[in-house]
């Protein structure tokens, strides 16, 4: 068990799943974070009210005792890393639940590790916690930069609605713009700034 700013911080177990049948993850309420990771396919999970579709590459960090599992079944391969650990308060990790859209790629190589060093019989005690860790690590400056580039999207998307007021614009024109579907830009808008892309244009 390691201490992370005095914070007592444990790896439990993980793994790699993969399905080339249909699946559907089974309902579970679980007392460890979980973090998964997409290596391949789709998979469509809820916790809680929250739905995500997640796409090969994205991650999501699941909270404990937060009942999750299959929206809907995955048809096609499926692949991915999950791993649970325990730690009283997340922030404690600089990381926070949900998802980290696109960036999976970035913890494949540290997953792997994690599994060579969980699964070598005389490794350290340490080893799998540290290994988990720096996982965590990984996700956090993820997270960070994630936000960061959202952060500008909104504030380019303000600045081009603003510059072309003078015209009637649409959410589809405006998302159309800067790639997004409609829907998903207007969930950023309304996240950051409390107001969708319809009420933003208004």
């Amino acid at each position: 068990m390691l201490h992370i700013d005095g914070q007592a911080f444990a790896y439990e177990t993980a793994g790699l799943f993969l399905s080339d049948e249909p699946w559907l993850h089974p309902h579970r309420i679980v007392e460890t974070h979980e973090l998964i990771c997409m290596a391949e396919g789709v998979a469509h999970l809820y916790e809680g009210e929250t739905r995500y579709d997640l796409q090969t590459g994205d991650a999501l960090l699941l909270r404990p005792g937060v009942p999750h599992g299959g929206a809907e079944k995955s048809l096609a391969r499926t692949s991915f890393y999950w791993a649970h650990f325990r730690i009283e308060r997340l922030e404690t990790l600089c990381v926070r639940p949900g998802l980290c859209a696109g960036q999976g790629y970035r913890f494949f190589e540290g997953f792997q590790r994690l599994l060579h060093v969980a699964n070598t019989p005389d490794a350290p005690a340490y080893a799998a916690d540290a290994a988990m860790a720096a996982l965590l690590a990984e996700l956090s400056m993820a997270q960070r930069e994630a936000a960061a580039s959202q952060r500008k999207l909104l504030g380019d998307a303000v600045e081009w609605i603003r510059i072309h007021s003078d015209r009637r614009l649409t959410a589809s024109e405006v998302a159309a713009h800067f790639g997004y579907h409609p829907d998903s830009l207007s969930a950023l808008f309304r996240a950051a700034l409390r107001a969708g892309l319809k009420e933003t244009i208004n």
